[in-house]
């Protein structure tokens, strides 16, 4: 990354704090606060979906924390899209801002912002548009959840360990997870992830003999 690609990353940072900033003074949003985190009480490793949000660097790490994040919130959504007021021009071209949030009733919940948007207002200050949607339902089948969660962590090691540590992962057919892997494209994400999958074969098998 040269130096102009990571200045423009502090720019498209700090418009999207400034939009965060606006909306809580506009009355638009509010911070999540330790009752919406005593809520999201699903436990995803030794941890709650809370208590990881809280806790955690959620900022650039949108896809990981909003799968969670919906996954701990019944009749809720999650959203893949982009955020078009936050596109920058490259040679004359439109690079789209990729993003990931949660949605129910007339409420957006961000946990890359860590704060609750009315849904119309959100939309409108970040120019939001939805590619891909996600029931809750969905999201609380291992197989779904572990399929998002491995696309969520491809190029993010840490995370990669975090998803692992889910039990509910347990039971999925090695095979299936296998396949999953075949998208990973980050050397350190593919070695964690590996390295889990295989202990994990040789606990049931230590357990079946």
């Amino acid at each position: 990354m040269n130096k102009r690609e990571i200045e423009e990353l502090f720019e498209i940072d700090n418009m999207f704090k400034k939009i965060c900033r606006d909306s809580i003074l506009q009355g638009k949003s509010a911070k999540f606060d330790d009752n919406f985190y005593k809520l999201l009480s699903f436990k995803f490793g030794s941890l709650t979906v809370g208590e990881r949000i809280e806790n955690e660097e959620t900022a650039g790490n949108c896809y990981f924390y909003a799968l969670l994040l919906c996954r701990a919130i019944p009749r809720s959504s999650l959203k893949h899209g982009y955020l078009h007021n936050l596109e920058k021009t490259v040679n004359n071209e439109k690079i789209k801002f990729p993003h990931a949030w949660v949605e129910t009733g007339d409420f957006v919940y961000d946990a890359t912002a860590k704060q609750a948007f009315v849904k119309k207002d959100y939309y409108q200050s970040f120019g939001a548009e939805v590619n891909r949607s996600y029931l809750y339902e969905n999201i609380c089948n291992p197989y779904f959840l572990f399929k998002l969660g491995v696309m969520a962590v491809k190029e993010r090691p840490m995370l990669a360990q975090e998803l692992m540590e889910y039990d509910g992962f347990k039971k999925i057919d090695g095979d299936f997870k296998r396949e999953c892997l075949r998208a990973v494209i980050d050397v350190k994400s593919t070695e964690i992830l590996n390295i889990n999958l295989e202990d994990e074969k040789l606990e049931k098998e230590k357990f079946s003999s």
